[in-house]
């Protein structure tokens, strides 16, 4: 039943960290496409887009990293050492990834918090960054708690299919058996 409930709720969050991803990977076409247009305009017209520095690195940057952090731990590529964790027991091993996922809940929930904090600072105070368009702070600085909220969502969703598994001795849900999505650069293929 707790099982079947973990499973439930990780099926919506899977539905925002596909979103999430959706909106990073127009961010990244958008990089693409402005990155694209400068330089032609740099130095086809000799004239650059002023914008599109700060556009790309103070917006959307930020969003293609914290919008994809969350599927990234839900796929396994999330970094991690385990040429080591992987030789030990099965329950003990499960134990260890509980324990980190404690640690990382943790820190998410830190950074989180402090995030919002800047966050509502900078749109309290209409902060603006320098440059030649006073851009607004706050929507680049809104990402960090979205992000580090989604990615703790995830985090205690593994926590708690690693708790039960731990307790439960089936360690079929535990997400640190999950197969790590590969992506064709590594070398151990």
């Amino acid at each position: 039943m707790l099982a079947t409930a973990l499973a439930m709720i990780s099926r919506v969050l899977l539905g925002l960290e596909r979103a999430s991803m959706a909106v990073a990977g127009v961010c990244f076409v958008a990089i693409v496409l402005i990155t694209a247009t400068d330089v032609a305009m740099r130095y086809a017209l000799n004239a650059p887009l002023i914008w599109a520095y700060t556009l790309i690195a103070d917006y959307l940057m930020v969003a293609i990293f914290f919008l994809a952090i969350a599927a990234t731990q839900r796929q396994g590529q999330n970094i991690g050492v385990d040429m080591v964790v992987r030789r030990l027991p099965e329950r003990l091993r499960a134990g260890l990834a509980l324990l980190c996922l404690v640690l990382m809940a943790l820190f998410m929930a830190l950074m989180g918090s402090a995030g919002w904090d800047v966050f509502m600072d900078a749109w309290s105070n209409g902060d603006e960054l320098a440059g030649t368009i006073p851009w607004p702070r706050w929507p680049a600085l809104l990402l960090v708690p979205v992000g580090a909220v989604l990615l703790l969502l995830r985090i205690l969703v593994d926590l708690a299919a690693n708790l039960i598994a731990v307790l439960t001795g089936d360690m079929s849900i535990a997400p640190h058996r999950r197969p790590r999505v590969h992506t064709g650069f590594s070398h151990e293929e």
